[in-house]
């Protein structure tokens, strides 16, 4: 039964029960019942980014009531107990799939995630920034989770190998934001959106240019 406040809050945010239902599905890993009906359901949720990439946003966890900080924490608590290994050890010859196993990558990207609510810290005084657009607030960093979620898929598909870079990209992208005022696209959307990557495209220019000194001391051999 859905109390009261927690129902004004879905039709504020212009859904209804059924939608409600399916994000708490999606959480509890139930499986939804195939039809037209239920996937344009999904479409409207992933369109108003409560779903992106077949997974709960923050958006959406925070509608469900779920304490993302205490989420945040339980991942790193995860990451501690990864085994790091010599990267000089790697052989050419690996897979990248390999690659990102041997490299120890949750730990790289909870490095990368703190580094970055570190620049927020820097510029705004905050590690979180709301993004708002048409009276509505989108954080702007992702959790770490997401953080690795969205950075796997794009290191994947674009068959990335420069960590380094990568991580001056991403910082570079949160000095730009804030120097301008314009917090979108948010950092999720600007890795990887519609099949496309802004970050990408960024690293590709970045090949002459001089970004910083921010040195994460990882990349693919």
């Amino acid at each position: 039964m859905v109390e009261e406040k927690k129902y004004t809050q879905i039709l504020g945010d212009g859904l209804m029960l059924d939608h409600y239902f399916i994000l708490c599905s999606i959480k509890d890993g139930k499986a939804l019942t195939k039809s037209k009906r239920v996937q344009g359901f999904i479409n409207l949720l992933t369109k108003k980014e409560y779903i992106l990439d077949d997974h709960l946003t923050d958006k959406a966890l925070l509608l469900l009531g779920e304490d993302i900080s205490k989420r945040e924490e339980e991942v790193k608590e995860e990451v501690k107990e990864v085994k790091v290994e010599p990267v000089k050890a790697v052989a050419k010859n690996r897979s990248l799939a390999e690659h990102l196993s041997y490299m120890n990558y949750p730990v790289w990207v909870k490095d990368l995630h703190e580094k970055c609510q570190n620049k927020l810290i820097e510029l705004t005084g905050n590690k979180q920034v709301m993004a708002k657009i048409t009276r509505k607030a989108y954080p702007f960093l992702p959790n770490c989770t997401d953080l690795s979620k969205i950075l796997s898929k794009v290191i994947s598909v674009y068959k990335l190998t420069d960590f380094d870079k990568i991580e001056r990209t991403l910082l570079l992208h949160i000095e730009n934001c804030q120097k301008s005022g314009n917090w979108f696209p948010i950092m999720q959307y600007y890795i990887w959106k519609n099949n496309l990557s802004q970050m990408v495209t960024d690293l590709d220019n970045d090949e002459d240019q001089d970004q910083g000194g921010y040195k994460s001391n990882q990349k693919f051999i």
